[in-house]
């Protein structure tokens, strides 16, 4: 479809909805919630976000976040959908456009400063630090399909080249001699051209796209993933001087957001017949990342207890010997539990002293090479006679039990009650470990603050 037609399909289809209006609240509210949910899965996902449709759903709706993402998507959306309600109270009180305006939304968009992995202009990998709000001071760059690097307005042209851009564009919105899917789409390539953001610059360009549009009553128009390379080499053209397939593409997605309004606010379905097909194309995309399961085995358990749970009893041996001079005895138990054959039912290595406690998972490892799979694994850390004079004699135990099944193992740590499950190949991660080290350490030294307090108070009434 030629631009003159879809112009006049746009604008035919907006008398339809002006027609309709005011809407309902609680169907205004079904729609837009639809639309908001929408703009954020595709906006972040264009760039990369690895949530999914129903993970962003999730996540904006409950709360609720999947294992295994990155922090960093989460704050993607989160501030994405945060934009949005700015934008639109920024549309309601009638606001103009600045470009202070534009680099308060970018530091909604990004929240707090962070550090991204890029590639320098001269191709090499380097660190680079984004600060929200902050134009860019060195080049940007990004790699095309076909290797070549398209280069973004150098840094010290920024400030003159976004003054030009929202002086075009307050012309733009005063003399009204471009259709507003053109405005838009214009103001959104310019500002895609002049990049002055080291990072957010496309998502922030769909946001002022839908800025100029939602000005001039019409629906929020979302550029769908699966509509992303159909994007990609509309931006290329327009780069070339050929920004009409641009401005058709939006106005095509611009006509599909007025239908699913119009659909809305008719009380009809507003699900895209292709959301579930979407949905479960990104899932299987998503899975093929995921390694297949892994079954227990001697060479799996082998590899477990020394890459993760040896290194991990070392650390909490470490953390642990600084309250052993407390005690009169201190050390460590370990008992190994064996599936039938061979039919042993429990091994027990007696108790470590103190000096050699940290070397009680090569007990583990050895019954492993030598009497095969392992079921269960208990280890305890024992301190008995607190010597502090007129203090009362009590002991201090810590237990943490690993119990491996066919496809996964389970974590026990009595002091946190922590209950864990991982599947091979899994373990905690180094944050996880230092938490979790600082909270076990934590746990005992409050245990032992607490039988000290209970000697005082006892010492308080026999002197009353």
């Amino acid at each position: 479809m030629q631009l003159p037609e879809l112009l006049q399909q746009i604008d035919s289809l907006k008398a339809e909805i002006e027609a309709l209006r005011p809407l309902k609240p609680e169907i205004e509210q079904r729609v837009m919630q639809k639309f908001r949910l929408d703009w954020n899965y595709n906006s972040n996902a264009i760039e990369g976000n690895r949530l999914t449709l129903g993970e962003t759903k999730a996540f904006l709706l409950e709360g609720l976040t999947a294992e295994g993402k990155p922090f960093r998507d989460y704050l993607d959306i989160k501030g994405h959908n945060e934009l949005i309600y700015f934008l639109e109270g920024f549309i309601r009180q009638q606001e103009t456009l600045t470009e202070a305006s534009i680099r308060h939304m970018h530091s909604i968009l990004l929240g707090a400063p962070y550090e991204v992995n890029t590639i320098s202009v001269d191709g090499a990998p380097a660190k680079k630090r984004i600060v929200p709000g902050a134009y860019k001071e060195s080049r940007n760059c990004v790699q095309t399909a076909t290797g070549e690097t398209h280069f973004y307005c150098p840094p010290a042209d920024v400030p003159p080249r976004m003054k030009e851009l929202l002086d075009w564009h307050r012309n733009r919105q005063s003399q009204r001699d471009l259709h507003p899917i053109e405005h838009a789409t214009l103001l959104h390539h310019q500002f895609l051209e002049i990049h002055p953001f080291d990072d957010g610059n496309g998502r922030l360009a769909r946001i002022l796209l839908n800025l100029v549009l939602m000005q001039n009553g019409y629906p929020l128009l979302v550029v769908r993933v699966e509509n992303r390379e159909n994007y990609i080499l509309a931006l290329r053209k327009a780069d070339a001087g050929e920004p009409a397939s641009l401005v058709c593409f939006m106005a095509q997605s611009l006509a599909d957001s007025e239908r699913l309004f119009l659909r809305g606010a008719r009380g009809e379905s507003i699900e895209d017949a292709s959301d579930l097909d979407r949905e479960v194309l990104l899932l299987k995309e998503e899975l093929k990342q995921v390694a297949p399961n892994v079954d227990l085995s001697v060479p799996v358990q082998t590899q477990h207890l020394e890459n993760n749970l040896a290194p991990f009893i070392q650390r909490l041996d470490r953390k642990l010997v600084q309250f052993d001079e407390l005690y009169s005895t201190s050390g460590a138990l370990m008992s190994i539990q064996i599936p039938p054959p061979p039919g042993i039912g429990t091994i027990n290595n007696g108790s470590l002293h103190k000096d050699q406690r940290s070397k009680i998972i090569a007990a583990a490892l050895e019954a492993n090479r030598n009497l095969h799979l392992l079921k269960k694994i208990s280890i305890e850390f024992t301190w008995q006679g607190f010597r502090r004079a007129g203090i009362n004699d009590f002991s201090t135990r810590l237990s943490i039990e690993c119990t491996y099944l066919e496809r996964k193992f389970q974590i026990q740590i009595d002091r946190l009650q922590l209950n864990r499950t991982f599947l091979y190949g899994e373990w905690f991660s180094e944050d996880e470990i230092r938490s979790l080290l600082q909270s076990i350490g934590r746990a005992i030294l409050d245990e032992i603050k607490l039988e000290i307090s209970k000697t005082k108070n006892q010492g308080d009434h026999s002197a009353a």
